[in-house]
């Protein structure tokens, strides 16, 4: 299954909204989700569909890197600029 074009618009309209409203009550569960996962200081993470960025933002100060992948590229402004408002310098979006 390939996405369209078509629904990138969706999600490009949305972001900063997302972040906003969505972002927040999902915030415990990609807590929980990293805290299972126990990240170690030298590990390189990896999160594909990051959207706005609340895995790699959370995982961030626990490990060596972050790369947040995702298609949209206003989700990936906002995961960038959060990112750099927080001084994750170690968080890298594609």
């Amino acid at each position: 299954m390939t996405f369209q074009p078509s629904f990138r618009w969706i999600f490009d309209a949305v972001a900063p909204e997302y972040e906003a409203k969505i972002i927040p009550a999902f915030s415990q569960m990609a807590e929980n989700f990293v805290e299972w996962i126990a990240p170690q200081p030298t590990d390189l993470a990896v999160d594909i569909g990051t959207g706005t960025g609340i895995v790699p933002r959370i995982i961030a100060p626990q490990v060596a890197n972050v790369i947040g992948i995702d298609f949209i590229w206003r989700m990936l402004q906002v995961a960038k600029t959060v990112s750099h408002e927080k001084q994750l310098s170690n968080t890298y979006f594609v």
